[in-house]
């Protein structure tokens, strides 16, 4: 009797460890395909400032630019489907004036920093799907029973990762 006690203690603990490293797994994944969201996001904005020499003539330009440097730097997702959409912005206006400036048509660094600029809003794009993808496994994973409660109990809390 006593041994069939101790077998499910021991599968029970078992079981308990293993919802845990999977559920501390997910999130560190997702905290760390969101770190790697602001450093692409970062390196947006450092690229914008190569741009600023192209367009010293163009107020819009520096007006938005001077927006995504001043942005509020939080992890919440919302802020960074706000941030995404500027960049975005900023980078179609970048192809506009390339189209109304024909002398940038034929400038080499300019055409690549605009292909290091679209390599870069793909890869936030890529790294978007995987955060959504990974925090919606983290919130399926939290909402089943009973890794509800060992959730609960651990201290995790849910995503808001559907924000593309």
């Amino acid at each position: 009797m006593l041994s069939i006690f101790i077998v499910i203690v021991v599968l029970v603990v078992g079981y308990l460890l293993i919802t845990q490293r999977r559920l501390v797994h997910l999130d560190e994944r997702c905290d760390d395909t969101l770190s790697k969201i602001n450093e692409l996001l970062n390196a947006c904005y450092k690229e914008c400032n190569t741009f600023k020499k192209y367009f010293q003539n163009e107020n819009r330009v520096d007006i938005e630019i001077k927006k995504h440097l001043t942005l509020n730097r939080s992890s919440t997702a919302d802020i960074r489907k706000n941030e995404i959409e500027r960049v975005e912005r900023l980078f179609e206006l970048f192809q506009k004036i390339k189209e109304d400036q024909p002398e940038l048509k034929s400038d080499p660094h300019y055409l690549q920093s605009i292909k290091k600029f679209s390599s870069l809003i793909d890869e936030i794009h890529e790294n978007h799907i995987l955060y959504i993808t990974l925090s919606t496994k983290l919130e399926r994973k939290i909402r089943r029973l009973p890794s509800t409660w060992i959730a609960y109990l651990l201290g995790f809390q849910r995503r808001r990762g559907r924000f593309l």
